[in-house]
């Protein structure tokens, strides 16, 4: 396998071998234990994945979402008759959109 090969490979289907075709993952492992600059673009991939996996375990502390609505609902003054009776609804963030806001944190301490 050339090393554009497996960088391909590793763009298309990540670090895990589980998720790669059968017949690349012998001349991937290969090229890894031969290559120092395939092992290097294999253990960045390693740590994209396990930043990636520990975002997504991360939950937001219980509580966080009514602070938040009830913060912006202080602040939010009424302009308006139409706006009188109105208040901002808040809905719950997916854990996903909150591990994507996690990792992007991380991301930027990190650099």
């Amino acid at each position: 396998m050339a090393l554009h090969e497996f960088q391909e490979c590793i763009d298309s289907f990540g670090a895990d071998f589980s998720r790669w075709p059968e017949e690349c993952v012998g001349p991937a492992r290969a090229l890894i234990e031969n290559d120092p600059e395939a092992r290097l673009i294999y253990r960045e991939a390693l740590e994209i994945t396990n930043l990636f996996t520990l975002s997504l375990s991360e939950k937001a502390p219980a509580g966080l979402m009514d602070r938040i609505c009830t913060l912006a609902e202080q602040s939010s003054a009424p302009a308006s008759k139409a706006s009188k009776g109105t208040s901002l609804e808040c809905k719950e963030e997916s854990q996903t959109e909150y591990a994507s806001g996690m990792f992007a944190q991380k991301h930027r301490q990190g650099a």
